[in-house]
């Protein structure tokens, strides 16, 4: 069955890092966590020119969350309540590109508005999907992960999709529901003996830890292959270059450059 292109227009941003030749036999989707503003995807853009020395023929998509935060209508710069269920009302930037993104909500672990996490595993999938059909990417030289929201979107949307990838990587990720919508969704996937790269640190708060791994116990559950579980001394609920050198070891192995 061949794969088709996603219809859907998000008008979103997709920040891309490429070899100088432009020229790319493998594809890594990269999403970010709560919020990455733009001087944050700044820093994402940046380590990624640095693992592309380890990942020379690989071509690199960050999205942008397709979900933003609502301001005041007084202009106030503060959070609407009603935008995100597990987030205080703190002082944010006017501009429209400024705002904090997400790519699904949830409190106290569930779902609140279950349709979002799907909105936003089809528009990671519209991407996996232009790279197949369009730039000629063979399935298996794909590789997606993330951080936190990030990270859980990526198992979401791999372990899910259609064609055999090349593997997955999450960091931090919570698992954001009662485990049943999660493993209905990927208990019968072709992608259930594809590598996965799970990695969190020892400093994270005591409720996110119980949650990340929650998830990795699920994710073991139908992923019996070899798979890589870390765990960072002293790294709190942040990125490391030392986790990220990681996973670009361990997507190196997967997809060989």
């Amino acid at each position: 069955m061949p794969v088709t292109e996603s219809k859907t227009n998000y008008n979103n941003n997709v920040e891309i890092v490429q070899p100088k030749s432009k020229i790319y036999d493998s594809v890594c989707v990269i999403l970010h966590g709560y919020g990455s503003l733009p001087h944050e995807m700044t820093f994402w853009i940046m380590i990624m020119d640095e693992l592309s020395v380890m990942l020379p023929n690989m071509k690199f998509l960050l999205p942008y969350a397709i979900f933003q935060n609502k301001i005041h209508s007084d202009n106030s710069g503060k959070l609407d309540d009603k935008s995100n269920g597990n987030l205080n009302n703190d002082d944010f930037p006017q501009s429209e590109n400024d705002r904090d993104r997400y790519w699904f909500e949830a409190n106290n672990k569930y779902l609140t508005n279950p349709e979002k996490i799907y909105e936003s595993r089809d528009y990671i999938k519209s991407l996996i999907c232009n790279e197949i059909v369009n730039n000629k990417i063979d399935s298996s030289r794909i590789a997606i992960g993330g951080f936190s929201q990030g990270g859980t979107v990526a198992l979401f949307t791999g372990l899910a999709f259609e064609y055999k990838l090349g593997c997955l990587f999450a960091l931090s990720p919570p698992l954001p529901s009662d485990t049943r919508t999660f493993n209905n969704t990927i208990k019968n996937s072709v992608n259930l003996k594809t590598r996965i790269f799970l990695g969190y640190g020892d400093k994270e708060d005591k409720v996110h830890i119980d949650e990340i791994e929650l998830m990795i116990e699920e994710v073991i559950k139908f992923n019996s292959i070899p798979h890589v579980c870390k765990k960072y001394d002293t790294l709190a609920h942040v990125m490391s270059y030392e986790e990220l050198f990681d996973v670009a070891n361990f997507i190196k192995k997967c997809i060989p450059q």
